[in-house]
């Protein structure tokens, strides 16, 4: 049957839900009707389509420059990196100091009661005689005021000057200062006065501190300073102890200075101060040791003169007839030097070393035979990484001088004395220039000749041959300078 319209159709086969009794029985006796042929569900009332209520979007053109102002700030790549590169190095510094302290602590817990845990370095061969420590000290009433230590003291010690070895030595944890050396009218003609002054911040440092007498046997006599070497490690600042040892010793005239057999000082973390000492006093050996502190003399004269120190410059004015040797590193040096030949047997020798230090030095070769000439004179000056400027103000006529110079990566200037004869060897890197000033001024000798300079090699960074005044002397001396690139300037 096909309805039309709003016909409702009639289930003409309708009947009551069976029951559960019955419910199979009415399945096989009521089938159910089959579904309408496919060929008429046109005939169907079809589902009405409402129109689309929303409108359309509306496309508004909008300037970019609303959405992105021009005037923005916008951060560089290059800023970008900075900014994060800060922060990384921020982190490592704050991650560094963290794991620090936590060492410290942990190292603290293995050692307890580790500042209470201490020791004396005493070299074995030194002998300690009287000391001074804790209320021996002499208290100082007025420290600098406004200084980071508060407190201060102070002893003294004589030593006689006919010792074999006169000496300095300090020892010790959270231990520096410097020494200092002077003449004095007051002091007596036989004893050289050593004052120790200490500065500190807690009162218990003057009682772990000693200073003493000290001796090393064979008539060596010397004063040594003492702090502790704390076994769980070095101690804070506050433990600081800086020292001052002031060495005096008796005025002497010009023409009679003060023989001093050996003077030697072994300080760490120390300067050294001498004064005008070059006419007073003739040191037969000096040894000066320092660490992380400059050397500094107004003038010293000395046969052999060894001057070493770490990580601090050397200057001032030196005297030796035999050998003089200034040693740093990370240090500059700036020195000037008479080397005095007074026999034909001795060699007088400077050698002037350091690393990553400039080295400017006048260098006086002087002549004590007959007539002021001849004299042979041994000078060696090396240095890494900064400049080379060494002149030769005074030469004997008729000397002899071997000389070898060397810096790297950095300028080279040596100005020879006109005096000088012999061979000479100049070179640098290939990418730098050679310079060479030839000497047009008159015959040291007075004889009128003229200056002969002769190449066997030449090229734009290397130059070798001899310079002389008399061919006959011609390979006399010899002169070895280099550097690496930069330039070399030579006067010959």
């Amino acid at each position: 049957m096909i309805y039309h319209g709003n016909e409702t159709p009639k289930n003409h086969n309708k009947s009551p839900i069976p029951s559960q009794n019955n419910q199979a029985g009415a399945s096989s006796q009521h089938p159910p009707p089959p579904p309408p042929s496919y060929e008429n569900y046109r005939d169907y009332p079809q589902p009405q389509h409402q129109p689309y209520l929303h409108p359309r979007p509306h496309v508004v053109s909008v300037d970019s420059a609303l959405l992105y102002p021009q005037n923005e700030y916008r951060q560089s790549p290059g800023r970008r990196f900075l900014r994060a590169f800060l922060v990384a190095g921020l982190i490592w510094l704050l991650l560094t100091a963290f794991f620090q302290s936590l060492h410290l602590m942990v190292r603290r817990s293995r050692h307890g009661g580790w500042l209470d845990s201490w020791d004396y370095s005493i070299p074995p061969q030194v002998n300690l005689d009287t000391c001074v420590q804790g209320a021996k000290w002499t208290e100082v009433p007025n420290p600098v005021p406004g200084e980071y230590y508060r407190l201060a003291a102070e002893t003294s010690f004589e030593l006689p000057l006919s010792s074999e070895t006169l000496f300095l030595l300090s020892r010790g944890d959270r231990l520096g200062g410097a020494v200092k050396v002077k003449t004095s009218n007051d002091q007596a003609k036989d004893t050289a006065l050593v004052n120790v002054l200490i500065r500190y911040r807690l009162p218990i440092v003057a009682e772990r501190t000693k200073a003493c007498l000290v001796n090393k046997g064979n008539n060596e006599n010397g004063v040594g300073l003492f702090a502790p070497v704390y076994h769980g490690g070095s101690p804070g600042t506050e433990y600081q102890v800086s020292f001052e040892i002031t060495v005096t010793l008796p005025e002497h005239a010009a023409s009679n200075p003060l023989d001093i057999k050996n003077f030697e000082t072994d300080v760490h973390n120390s300067r050294h101060d001498f004064a005008d000492l070059g006419a007073k006093v003739l040191f037969e050996t000096i040894t000066v040791k320092g660490t992380n502190g400059r050397i500094e003399t107004k003038s010293l004269t000395a046969r052999r003169g060894y001057i070493q120190t770490t990580n601090g410059g050397i200057a001032g004015k030196f005297s030796t007839n035999e050998t003089l040797r200034l040693v740093t590193s990370n240090g500059r040096i700036t020195a000037d030097v008479n080397l005095e030949c007074e026999s034909t047997e001795v060699r007088p020798k400077l050698q002037a070393s350091t690393t990553n230090g400039r080295i400017d030095s006048n260098i006086n070769l002087i002549s004590k035979l007959g007539g002021g000439q001849g004299g042979a004179f041994d000078v060696s000056t090396t240095t890494t990484n900064s400049q080379l400027d060494v002149k030769f103000p005074k030469s004997p006529v008729d000397s002899t001088l071997d000389f070898t110079a060397s810096t790297t990566n950095s300028r080279a200037r040596v100005t020879l004395n006109p005096a000088y004869e012999g061979t000479f060897d100049l070179r640098t890197s290939s990418f730098t220039k050679l310079n060479i000033d030839r000497y047009q001024g008159e015959d040291p000798a007075g004889k009128n000749r003229k200056r002969l300079v002769t190449y066997t090699q030449e090229r734009k960074n290397q130059a070798k041959g001899y310079v002389s005044w008399d061919p006959e002397n011609a390979h006399r001396g010899s002169v070895v300078v280099s550097t690496t690139n930069s330039a070399l300037y030579a006067r010959i």
